[in-house]
């Protein structure tokens, strides 16, 4: 998943995800809130958009937006199972308030990705360290895994040593590494297994 297609709101932006549905669409200024501004003073603060995909609206103060409450935008990979989509989505919630926290819980995903692939043993760590010696998969993935482990096992342990230092940003890169995992070690072994059942059965090898 493109980390570009995150497009998070902000208030110069036509456009951007909607909070409400989750879909990149037109932010619309309420027209009679315009009016309204531009002969009161006190509201010119506040500013009302709304989406043109689900009709609901976003509520600004200044630079801010105050409804609904801000989040996170880059959805989870389609792929993923309900549980871990449910932990992806609720880091998504409290990353602006608490990014270790995010991150935390980031991990705990990752962790049940992998008891669902088979590949969990014993501790993340294990598991990461047995697939590093396996040479099964490639570097990239190993160092995405790694990441994720680092960022979230710090996060979790009181006295280690934070590598985010509360920076918003590399807690949300993790967001991008958790869809890149899942597209590793999920959805591209799906897509080919969808193209390969539809080879004809005689014609198949693998199986003899």
């Amino acid at each position: 998943m493109d980390i570009k297609k995150n497009i998070e709101p902000k208030k110069d932006k036509y456009s951007f995800i909607c909070p409400h549905c989750n879909i990149v669409a037109i932010m619309a200024h309420k027209n009679y809130l315009e009016f309204y501004n531009s002969i009161n003073n006190t509201m010119s603060r506040i500013n009302i958009r709304q989406c043109v995909a689900c009709d609901e609206i976003n509520i600004w103060l200044d630079e801010k937006m105050v409804y609904p409450k801000p989040k996170f935008a880059l959805p989870p990979n389609e792929d993923l199972s309900e549980e871990i989509k449910k932990l992806y989505l609720e880091a998504s919630e409290i990353v602006e308030q608490s990014p270790c926290g995010a991150c935390a819980i980031l991990r705990l995903a990752l962790q049940k990705m992998l008891e669902e692939l088979r590949l969990y043993k014993k501790d993340l760590n294990t598991s990461i360290g047995n697939l590093i010696k396996s040479e099964k998969i490639n570097k990239s993935l190993l160092q995405a895994l790694e990441i994720v482990r680092v960022c979230g096992n710090n996060a979790v342990h009181e006295g280690a040593a934070i590598l985010l230092d509360d920076d918003k940003e590399i807690a949300k890169k993790l967001f991008w590494l958790i869809n890149f995992i899942a597209e590793e070690l999920i959805t591209k072994e799906k897509k080919i297994n969808e193209l390969y059942a539809n080879i004809p059965n005689n014609k198949k090898r693998l199986e003899q």
